[in-house]
Parts: C-alpha cells; sequence; structure tokens
C-alpha cells in the first residue's frame, strides 16, 4: 500500500520532466527576412511600376495624361451679345442751359456765393455781403449784418439741393442762376435784404424795397 501511494507523485512529476527536454530538444522556428531601408525605423514598400498610357514622369512626379475622345473635336460658337452697343445710345452731351447741375451740400462762403465740387459759385445779379461786413444800426451801433445775412442764406438752403445752370463745365468760377426748389436764391436774398442787387439788374426794385422796408442789412441788427 505505502508503494501504491508513491507511485501516482513519482509518475506526475516524471511526465513534467519529460515535457521539458522535448522542448529544449527541438528546433527553432524559421522567421521570414523583413527588408529595411537604410533608416531602421522605416520600412521602404517597393514601388509599383507606372502604367502604360496613363501617366508621364515629370521631374520625379507622376502626372495623369489628359484623356482625349476617339472622336473629332467639335468647335463650339461663342455666346451670342445680348444687347449690342450701339442701343445703350450715345455718351451724355455736356451740360447745356436747359440741364441743370445739381448741388448737394455747399459751402456757404457768404450771403450770394457757394463752393461745391471744387467750383465758387456767384449768384447772378447780386453782389454778395461778405461774411466780415458790418452795418450801423439804431443809435450808430454796429451789428454783424454779414454774419447774419450768411446765417439766414445757410438755413435756406441747409439739406436742399440745389440747381445751377451750368454751361461751361471746365470754368472753376461762375456766375449763375440757382434754384431751390421754385425759389430763385439770387432774388431771395436781394427781397429779404441780405444781398445787394447788381446796379442796372432786373432785382434793382427789389433791392430798393428791401432797403425801404428795412429788411436785412438795412435794418437794426436787433
Amino acid at each position: 500500500m505505502r508503494w501504491a501511494r508513491l507511485f501516482l507523485p513519482l509518475f506526475v512529476i516524471g511526465s513534467a520532466g519529460a515535457g521539458i527536454i522535448a522542448l529544449m530538444l527541438a528546433p527553432a522556428p524559421e522567421v521570414a527576412p523583413v527588408a529595411v531601408s537604410a533608416n531602421p525605423s522605416v520600412t521602404v514598400a517597393p514601388a509599383k511600376p507606372l502604367e502604360e498610357n496613363t501617366a508621364r514622369d515629370v521631374g520625379g512626379g507622376a502626372v495623369p495624361t489628359p484623356i482625349v475622345p476617339d472622336a473629332p473635336l467639335e468647335r463650339i460658337a461663342p455666346a451670342p451679345i445680348l444687347k449690342p452697343l450701339e442701343a445703350f445710345g450715345p455718351p451724355m452731351p455736356p451740360l447745356g442751359k436747359e440741364e441743370p447741375f445739381l448741388l448737394f451740400q455747399p459751402i456757404v462762403e457768404n450771403a450770394g456765393t457757394l463752393v461745391a465740387e471744387g467750383r465758387i459759385i456767384m449768384l447772378a445779379s447780386v453782389l454778395p455781403v461778405e461774411a466780415s461786413r458790418m452795418c450801423t444800426g439804431a443809435n450808430n451801433a454796429q451789428w454783424p449784418c454779414g454774419k447774419k445775412a450768411r446765417t439766414a442764406f445757410r438755413a435756406l438752403v441747409r439739406g436742399r439741393a440745389i440747381s445751377c445752370q451750368l454751361i461751361d463745365q471746365q470754368k472753376t468760377a461762375i456766375e449763375t442762376e440757382c434754384l431751390v426748389g421754385k425759389e430763385n436764391l439770387g432774388d431771395w436774398l436781394v427781397e429779404q435784404g441780405w444781398a445787394e442787387a447788381k446796379p442796372g439788374s432786373d432785382l434793382e426794385s427789389l433791392g430798393q424795397a428791401a432797403k425801404l422796408m428795412g429788411r436785412g442789412i438795412y435794418g437794426t441788427g436787433s
């Protein structure tokens, strides 16, 4: 009975030892070689040959060639001109007496003179009142009638389009008539007494009336 108990452990130990010895004596498996480049960290794959008639070499790069159909090329006519140049009409003629020139936000130099777009426009038949002019009022007191005349003229044209007759576009200093709506600026200035009429002009009667009524520069300044 004692030998029977020892037989099983001895058999297990003997079998395990035989297995270890067999593994040690077995030949090592063969490993397929791997191609490497000069740089051990980079694997170089073999280049694929370019297919014939699909690409051409241009300095080391491959550029696909254009696909040309077997059928002959067809020439397409240019698109028709939708509107001939003659349909736009001739160029606009220079401004004439019947074609007024519009001024927007002009500078009021004084009561009778405007500056706009590089032009100095003096109202026809009007003697402008300079902004520096001083007038004599009641008790021989001096008052700045020139500044008040300019202020009144500015209030008339502020924010409104001014229409002037401009025949010669080359001139930079022009004497002409100008309107705001239907109001003639020269007539308004002389009638209100904020400018004087030129001697012999059609505005002389308006200037005489303004002087008799004590309007504008003919007033007391109060």
